[in-house]
Parts: structure tokens; C-alpha cells; sequence
């Protein structure tokens, strides 16, 4: 395995405590998350939001309902991929 050309700060899971230090992006291979931007759990698939200094915090309402219609989707999409196939043990 390679190191992590990108690192992000260590975070873990407010849900299951999965401890996280990477991203990847489901649109766009060089993309960098940024504050604000949502991320989901590679493990429980909960999902998160990135805080100022790119740690994640569980999405609350407000995050919830600040989504568009096509993210709303995509972010369902993946979260329901990633608790059927448990890409993580």
C-alpha cells in the first residue's frame, strides 16, 4: 500500500469510532475536501461534514436539509452501498 499523498487530519466516526485520515472523492479523482463539504463513514456509512480544520463531524438537520436534490441522491446511493457491501469489517 502506498502512503496517502494527502493526508487529512485523523477523525474518527462519531458513530462506530472508525478512525479516518483520507478521502476520495465519487466524482472526481483529484478533488480535495473542503470545510463544509460532506463525507460518509467507509464503515457504518454515516454520514459527516468537514469542520475549518478538515476533521468530520456527524451532519446534523441543517446539513441535512442544505443538500440538493442530486446530492441528496448520491450521498443515499453511496451510504446504502456501503452498509450493503461492508467494504469494512
Amino acid at each position: 500500500m502506498s502512503a496517502n499523498p494527502h493526508p487529512l487530519p485523523l477523525s474518527a466516526c462519531p458513530t462506530c469510532s472508525y478512525e479516518m485520515d483520507a478521502a476520495s472523492s465519487a466524482t472526481d479523482p483529484s478533488y480535495r475536501p473542503r470545510p463544509e463539504d460532506y463525507s460518509l463513514c467507509g464503515k457504518c456509512g454515516e454520514v459527516l461534514v468537514y469542520a475549518a480544520d478538515l476533521t468530520l463531524r456527524a451532519a446534523d438537520l441543517k446539513d441535512m436539509l442544505a443538500l440538493d436534490d442530486e446530492q441528496g441522491r448520491l450521498l443515499t446511493h453511496l451510504q446504502r452501498t456501503i452498509r450493503r457491501e461492508r467494504f469494512i469489517k
